[in-house]
């Protein structure tokens, strides 16, 4: 099983690492102003989608595995986020054409936002798909799809930006690896989806996923709006250098995506409720462990690299530790979400989601006037502190578990890292975490592998 995971882990973080990367080379070809353009398109390609995917992609992986007890169960689906996204575009043309927006957060509404809009709908269709795949067990089809979008989406937008020069280059680059994949899967996205649906199935879903709205939308603000507030009180220079540093120590979530392909599917169907602690378990010890030696990769390369290749961004450095800091705690959010989802109660998910991101949002309008572009690193982990702390609670009914000590005992480590503010620390607290998760990874490895090999 470890095997499979690492393979799997391996083909996402090539997948993932080439956006990634994207970004770590824009920097070298486009004036900072450009690129603080391009992250807040980035950001908005990451939070609109939660307005028009309604949660569905949650519901293909919690209940895929008994679609035959829905009727139109794939078909209920596309059509619902196709009415969605029409809807999208209907507000897009009123406030344009009503209200003269010309100019949203920077971007102009024609052709940048038009063509968000329709990168949108195209990257949901793609999601749902994709997340099929992942329920099917078809993985080969999986990390196939999601190579090749990835490969023609770096190639396109670096060509696009060599001869425009300007943030539309992203924009079409996304429309035109979009396109390519659809191309290249159209039968088989036809023959799972049709525009029929069942009253029955899409009211059984909505009433299922609508917390998912609240929850998507709220899980992307904490990774997004920081760049939407940042552009109100400072500038796009700046805004540029935070997208930078944000996308290094944001990519430690790539030692999460192999065990999270290969794993949620398993958990969601696991026969027992012992395989399914064991599973979540396993999940949770794996992920902090990939994640802190992902943190020590990611913030040593950054102390070289940075100052060699990226002085304009030199600046920014300090917020990279406390970033990836943050998002090591992520690993107890999605244990949570996992335990919350197999009894059902993505309500209580939506609530601890959007609870954060208020948070979140407060402390940005309260420090950035004082701290400046380095208060979105700050809010960042206090945000993802409270997301992974209360989800955590929720999940087991404010039970003071193992995990709930853990997720406390690490949190005052990395506050502490963050307050001394030493390389050497960093790497050192990061070590010991690792160590710590292994052992208990050699414990249950054996539990885990029994049960699903």
């Amino acid at each position: 099983m470890l095997k499979k995971i690492l393979s799997y882990g391996g083909l996402e973080a090539i997948a993932k690492g080439l956006n990634r990367s994207l970004f770590l080379i824009l920097p070298l070809i486009l004036p900072i102003s450009i690129y603080g353009k391009v992250g807040i398109i980035a950001a908005a390609e990451l939070l609109l989608p939660m307005l028009s995917m309604l949660g569905f992609d949650r519901v293909i992986l919690r209940f895929y595995h008994e679609k035959e007890n829905y009727s139109l169960f794939t078909s209920s689906i596309f059509c619902a986020i196709t009415l969605a996204q029409l809807f999208l575009f209907v507000v897009f043309g009123v406030l344009v054409f009503f209200f003269d927006f010309n100019l949203i957060f920077g971007l102009d509404a024609f052709p940048d936002l038009f063509l968000l809009l329709i990168d949108v709908y195209l990257l949901n269709l793609i999601q749902i798909f994709l997340n099929i795949q992942r329920v099917e067990d078809n993985h080969k089809s999986y990390f196939s799809i999601r190579l090749v979008f990835q490969i023609v989406k770096f190639v396109f937008v670096i060509g696009f930006f060599l001869f425009f020069k300007d943030e539309i280059s992203y924009l079409l680059g996304v429309l035109s690896a979009s396109l390519i994949v659809i191309l290249m899967n159209f039968k088989k996205i036809t023959g799972k989806f049709n525009f029929k649906f069942s009253k029955t199935t899409l009211k059984f879903m909505i009433l299922f996923c609508w917390p998912f709205v609240f929850h998507s939308i709220a899980s992307n603000l904490l990774g997004t709006v920081d760049r939407f507030i940042l552009e109100t009180y400072v500038s796009l220079k700046e805004i540029g250098i935070y997208t930078f540093v944000y996308s290094i120590a944001s990519s430690l979530s790539f030692a999460y995506q192999g065990v999270s392909v290969y794993l949620e599917p398993k958990i969601y169907s696991s026969p027992t409720v012992e395989q399914q602690e064991n599973r979540l378990n396993y999940y949770l010890n794996f992920t902090i462990f990939s994640g802190s030696i992902a943190f020590i990769c990611l913030f040593t390369a950054s102390i070289w690299l940075i100052p060699l290749y990226f002085s304009e961004y030199e600046t920014g450095m300090k917020m990279i530790p406390i970033i990836g800091l943050g998002h090591l705690l992520k690993p107890f959010y999605f244990y949570s979400n996992y335990r919350l989802m197999l009894n059902k109660k993505p309500f209580s998910i939506a609530k601890v989601s959007v609870l954060s991101a208020v948070i979140n949002i407060t402390l940005l309008f309260i420090l950035i006037p004082i701290y400046g572009v380095y208060a979105a690193a700050i809010a960042v982990f206090i945000s993802l502190f409270f997301l992974s702390f209360f989800i955590l609670l929720l999940s087991n009914s404010f039970k003071i578990t193992i995990e709930v000590k853990f997720i406390i005992g690490l949190t005052l480590l990395f506050s502490l890292l963050i307050l001394m503010s030493d390389n050497l620390l960093y790497v050192i607290g990061a070590f010991g975490v690792a160590s710590y998760s292994f052992i208990k990874l050699r414990k249950l490895n054996s539990l885990v592998s029994d049960a699903i090999d």
